[in-house]
Order: structure tokens, then sequence, then C-alpha cells
């Protein structure tokens, strides 16, 4: 029989380097936003859509996605981005997204092509061509469960100017967030 002899080395197999604590954090981060976000599109709370065409300009551009949270919980206020079904029969299989300009029961009134709710004018930040071309001057009062939306560039938007004000069981979702095209991430006004 012959005898096998082994060698051993004195120094250590060589060590693999470690994750630093900050990257094991960003990379625990990262886990539970991938998790989050997994289960909000899976559950149905929250959709993406595609900005198409430039009713919304210059709040939203053409090609923008945005995140949709598609529960309507909670009290609607003047000013939120809503997203519906068009209620043009013809063209229900579009989805549109407008501002909420008026409430139920809110008091109407277009003066010289301008908005004003409960006789205060309509200002939003940014948006500098808020004039209503479509309709003369008029005054109306919100019916109970409905809202009255108009896109923010004003002369090219298909909004309650022409099909009127809009049931609320109507509404699928509010806009939270843009996250398209990256230099425009953040939460949308």
């Amino acid at each position: 029989m012959s005898e096998r002899t082994e060698e051993f080395s004195s120094t250590p197999p060589p060590r693999r380097a470690g994750v630093s604590g900050p990257r094991k954090l960003l990379g625990a981060a990262l886990l539970g936003v991938s998790g989050f976000v997994f289960v909000m599109f899976g559950t149905g709370r929250i959709s993406s859509f595609e900005i198409d065409g430039p009713s919304m300009e210059p709040t939203l551009n053409q090609g923008e996605r945005v995140l949709v949270k598609n529960a309507m919980s909670g009290p609607l206020r003047r000013g939120e981005l809503v997203v519906f079904h068009n209620p043009t029969p013809h063209l229900h299989d579009e989805t549109l997204v407008k501002r909420v300009v008026a409430l139920p029961g809110d008091r109407v009134e277009i003066m010289s092509h301008r908005v004003h709710v409960n006789g205060v004018r309509e200002m939003i930040a940014g948006v500098n061509h808020l004039s209503v071309y479509d309709l003369d001057d008029r005054e109306f009062t919100i019916g109970d469960g409905e809202v009255y939306v108009l896109g923010d560039n004003r002369s090219n938007s298909h909004d309650s100017t022409e099909f009127g004000p809009l049931p609320i069981s109507e509404l699928r979702g509010r806009v939270v967030y843009c996250y398209w095209p990256l230099n425009r991430l953040g939460h949308v006004n």
C-alpha cells in the first residue's frame, strides 16, 4: 500500500470581500420597494398610464408615464388629476386624464373665457393659458355625485366643456406620481 501525503498550507485561503453596510442597506431598501410595487400592481391598487396627447400640457406631456392610484377612497379635492374612460359613447375605450375643477354643489361661472368656481378665478401654478374658448359666458351648479373636469391645455382638451359634468362613479383613479422620463420624476400636482 502506498501512503498518501497531503500538504497543508499555513496561510488561510483568500477571503472574499464582503458587502459593506451601506450596500446591504441599499439592497434591502431596493428589495423592499420592489416587493411593495409588485404587490401594489399585482393587487390592482396601482397601475401605470402613458399620457397620450397634449390635453394636460404643461403639467403632463405626451409620452410621459404616471402611476395611478386606482381606488377612489377619500374625498376628492379641487385640483386633483383623475383618470376615467371617455364618456363619449363611441370613444369609451379611450382613457382620459383631467383636473378636477369643481365638486358637487360648486357654482361654476365662465366669464370672458375664464373659469371661476364659487366666485374665485381658477389659478394653477405653472399653467398660464387657462382660457376656455369652447364656451360662451355661462353659470351653472355641479350636481350631487358629479365633478367638472378640464385639461390644463384648455384649447386642446376633450373635457367637461364638451361632455358636461362627469359622474364621480366614472372616475377610475387618481394620478399620483410621474416616473418617466426620469427628469420629470416626482409627485404630480
